[in-house]
């Protein structure tokens, strides 16, 4: 039910209105009065009508003035304007600037009723209309902050889907983006205060991270953060025609900027004239590139970046991958213990496959061991294990009943809404039993628990990728309401607790 206020300096025309109305519908649920104009603004001020009856002769400010005034306030009230015949021309003027309609008094029963239907139906029509803006907006700020995520994990390794990230620029609405690279490089000795520096790195970097974000959105740029040790490294992106985001001047205030709010000495260096995603790749590949002995990717990092390139199957990720992961094994003092933890990384990544794809048969190629492999041929060897698991896992995403793969499709684009398994089968035009019994015969698990390893797959991704993010926050990311029940599920399915997990990453 809607709210009505009636504006007239006559009280039986008020009163012959709220009788009317009364009687007549139950589309109005609160008639608030006003005998002028002012009084009138006053009180939709605070009431907030969503219709409103305005006689045009007032006192003082006239019913046209009250009008306008109502739309400044609230533009989705809708305004009706009561007049007599000799008033007539006063109230074309008046629906010229933006009235619905106008009753002429004495009204008529049948006439204000009607027009009361018919506003409320505009009204329901443009809720509606504005839930749907909301829940679609909703969902691109959505696929904006998991793409953002899913970057910024990449970003730090050196290694960066580019088709991505032009996807990301697009639905930012940016059509001729430029794009450089920061890097804030803070001594975390400098601190002042007597804390555990190890202990607290992570707590003082995110501050710098947020300030620095802060103040790049202030300057109307997009930002992907990443981390390398004791170094800050953000991705702009803007459409500027500038020459460059940051000058020299501005640099030097954020650098001391971050010392009067952080605390920290920090050095700012940019990366400005990028001109291609090429030219993105190279120099990001120079920043990241080792530099005594440290990449900050983990091989959890490796694990998580090489299962997700193996799904989405593409020979230009795979390839990507590949130099991501020597420029690991290049990091690492031990040469024969990279090949160890890389042969253990693949081994994993088999038996994730297998779990994920019971009837998964993976040729010889895909168990090769790098430790045998002549040290010029391991690139190669990596990269064809790399493709028989790809080829593996799309035979199997290939086979099966069509409303299975359709059911896969859904939970892997909407693992974060509640979905439930009558959704899921209504989507996919099958009876719950029906597609949860093809399902099982189909891959050897059920729906809700494929549902669940795509949500912790997400969670394990969240917890290296975004140290800034809280176990509820990365709880909601990966589709849990409630974090302790989402914790539960994490130590179920991992053996480790949220914590712990991202904990093992660091030091992994």
């Amino acid at each position: 039910m809607y709210t009505l206020l009636i504006a007239d300096d006559e009280r039986l025309e008020r009163e012959a209105l709220k009788y009317i109305i009364r009687r007549g519908t139950a589309e109005i649920g609160n008639i608030i009065e006003a005998v002028n104009g002012r009084e009138a603004i006053e009180i939709a001020e605070k009431e907030k009508p969503d219709i409103a009856f305005l006689d045009i002769k007032m006192p003082g400010i006239n019913g046209v003035e009250a009008a306008r005034r109502l739309k400044e306030l609230l533009p989705a009230c809708k305004i009706v304007f009561l007049t007599a015949f000799d008033t007539f021309d006063y109230a074309r003027e008046a629906l010229r600037l933006g009235a619905e309609d106008f009753l002429v008094k004495p009204v008529e029963d049948e006439r204000v009723l009607e027009l009361l239907t018919l506003l409320a139906r505009r009204l329901r029509e443009e809720d509606q209309e504005k839930k749907k803006l909301d829940r679609t907006l909703e969902a691109l700020h959505g696929m904006i902050r998991a793409r953002e995520t899913e970057l910024s994990a990449q970003l730090a390794t050196g290694f960066l889907d580019t088709r991505k990230l032009a996807d990301f620029i697009t639905l930012l609405g940016i059509e001729s983006p430029r794009m450089e690279i920061a890097v804030l490089k803070v001594d975390l000795g400098s601190y002042p205060m007597r804390v555990d520096r190890e202990k607290h790195a992570a707590i003082l970097l995110s501050r710098c991270e947020q300030f620095l974000r802060r103040e790049a959105e202030k300057a109307g740029l997009h930002c992907i953060p990443g981390r390398l040790d004791s170094e800050i490294l953000m991705l702009l992106v803007g459409g500027t025609e500038a020459e460059t985001f940051f000058s020299l001047e501005i640099v030097e205030d954020l650098e001391r900027s971050v010392q009067e709010q952080v605390s920290l000495r920090g050095t700012l260096t940019i990366e400005e004239g990028i001109r291609d995603f090429s030219d993105l790749e190279r120099r990001l590949a120079r920043v990241v590139a080792v530099d005594g002995g440290r990449t900050g990717i983990s091989s959890l990092n490796i694990q998580e970046t090489l299962l997700q390139n193996i799904e989405l199957g593409d020979e230009v990720n795979l390839n990507r991958a590949v130099g991501m992961v020597f420029r690991w094994m290049d990091s690492l003092p031990e040469k024969d213990t990279a090949l160890d933890k890389l042969d253990e990384i693949l081994a994993v990544l088999r038996h994730d496959l297998s779990r994920r794809f019971p009837s998964l048969e993976l040729p010889s190629c895909a168990r090769a061991a790098l430790r045998e492999t002549a040290e010029g041929e391991r690139e190669a060897v990596l990269r064809e294990i790399l493709r028989c698991l790809r080829d593996g896992v799309r035979r199997q995403a290939e086979i099966g009943h069509p409303a299975v793969r359709f059911a896969m499709d859904v939970m892997r684009r909407r693992f974060r809404e509640e979905l439930s398994v009558e959704t899921i089968a209504g989507e996919a035009g099958h009876s719950p039993s029906h597609l949860s019994r093809l399902f099982r015969q189909e891959l050897g698990t059920s729906i809700l628990d494929f549902l669940t390893r795509l949500r912790i797959d997400e969670a394990k991704r969240l917890l290296l990728s975004d140290v800034s993010m809280n176990i509820g926050q990365i709880a909601e990311a990966a589709g849990y309401r409630d974090p302790n029940y989402f914790s539960r599920v994490f130590r179920r399915e991992t053996g480790v607790s949220p914590r712990e997990y991202r904990l093992s990453g660091k030091s992994g």
